[in-house]
């Protein structure tokens, strides 16, 4: 009788755990959507949730490990999008990019807004690796540039329109696959 209630209340401090880390994941989710994240702190995450710094402290080491983690878990979920659709090109991946963003608007937007989120780069991490694109630049430091300059300007073009859909998502698909596409050519010059 003794371990069914030690189990029992296994179960009220586990769902209890997970409720609390999800009003800290919410919590950073508002505050992401307010301020930039180098201006959030443990202590308005810790308010906003309802909860105590030690609590916030008892699932994340700090602010970096929980942004981290949230990417973490938005990339896995893409890539299992990615590997169950299998697009063949640029403009087939924009789609599911799109589509994928849309599904995950509030995270997506909050990560896009953010200069210290990894979370596109590691989407173009995954369409590179997949082979979908390729940089007709020659050396290696033009093709960083070449992917600098995408990433940074996708993150631009994404989060504005995530933010203000200012376009239909089949347009903005064919729009953005265009960019890439113009940015990856190499130009010659003279």
């Amino acid at each position: 009788m003794r371990k069914i209630v030690v189990k029992n209340m296994t179960n009220k401090i586990d769902r209890r755990a997970v409720r609390t880390k999800q009003n800290i994941v919410n919590a950073f989710i508002q505050l992401l959507e307010e301020k930039p994240f180098n201006k959030i702190t443990v202590a308005e995450i810790a308010e906003v949730a309802d909860i105590n710094r030690r609590t916030f402290y008892l699932h994340y080491e700090d602010i970096f490990a929980l942004l981290d983690e949230l990417e973490n878990e938005l990339i896995d979920e893409f890539e299992e999008v990615f590997e169950t659709k299998k697009p063949d090109n640029l403009h087939e991946f924009q789609v599911e990019l799109l589509d994928f963003l849309t599904k995950n608007h509030q995270l997506s937007q909050a990560l896009l807004a953010s200069n210290e989120s990894e979370f596109l780069g590691k989407i173009m991490h995954i369409v590179i690796d997949a082979g979908i694109v390729h940089s007709e630049y020659a050396t290696e430091v033009e093709r960083q540039y070449c992917w600098n300059y995408i990433e940074h300007g996708m993150r631009s073009v994404l989060l504005d329109w995530i933010t203000n859909d200012s376009l239909p998502q089949a347009q903005m698909a064919d729009f953005t696959t265009k960019l890439v596409q113009s940015s990856l050519q190499r130009v010659k010059v003279g």
